[in-house]
């Protein structure tokens, strides 16, 4: 069985989520939050090391490691959404419905 390396993007509401993954006993690859103090707080409160922190989403998708993708932002765009398929990563968006942008 293959180990689950899980990326998140987005720690407003993805924060929830990553502590679910690390409860499940899932390995965190990196996080990704475009507000650096977030980023920071998350990363100290969950015990993942700075080297393993980002505020650009891409230092995920292209991760190879990762086998796992988790999208927890307020609006997502088509880009976004299917960024982590074209790099083979499975993709579990927690983004509501109606915030998905016009492209």
């Amino acid at each position: 069985v293959e180990k689950l390396v899980v990326g998140v993007i987005g720690l407003g509401m993805g924060a929830h989520h990553l502590r679910g993954a690390i409860n499940y006993g899932a390995e965190i690859g990196m996080i990704c939050d475009i507000n650096p103090e977030t980023l920071a707080k998350v990363g100290e409160d969950t015990g993942v090391p700075a080297e393993k922190r980002t505020t650009d989403y891409h230092d995920i998708v292209n991760n190879k490691q990762i086998n796992a993708v988790l999208i927890a932002t307020p609006a997502v765009s088509l880009e976004l959404l299917f960024a982590p398929l074209r790099n083979q990563h499975n993709l579990y968006p927690y983004t509501p419905r109606h915030a998905y942008s016009e492209e």
